[in-house]
């Protein structure tokens, strides 16, 4: 049994304002929303697998957040669509071809980033 972390990501934040989506911005210590979120779920012996599931514009971000902090549970930066449950459909279909393909139990957990 796989447990992947999908981590939805994929809005823009446009109630908050700004230039960039609110996950991420900077809180007071400097990481974003989005790292402290894949932090918790990379230290998490019970998640084997992260898909970070990303607006377009901005899934070079997401690859330069893997970079910075080494996360080696990240398989997957995805696009999103255009709401949420676009972005949750996205992130399942990819998941559900890997594991047909793999032919091992997957457990999904959606988080909103």
């Amino acid at each position: 049994m796989t447990n992947i972390a999908v981590i939805l990501a994929g809005g823009i934040g446009a109630r908050v304002g700004g230039n960039i989506p609110k996950q991420l911005l900077p809180l007071q210590d400097g990481k974003s929303v989005l790292e402290h979120t894949l932090n918790a779920f990379e230290q998490s012996p019970h998640i084997h697998e992260i898909c970070i599931v990303m607006h377009p514009d901005y899934i070079t971000h997401a690859e330069q957040m893997l970079l910075a902090n080494a996360w080696q549970k990240v398989r997957h930066i995805i696009p999103g669509g255009k709401e949420r449950w676009e972005s949750s459909v996205n992130a399942i279909r990819l998941l559900s071809e890997r594991r047909e393909a793999r032919g091992n139990e997957v457990n999904l957990l959606l988080h909103d980033a």
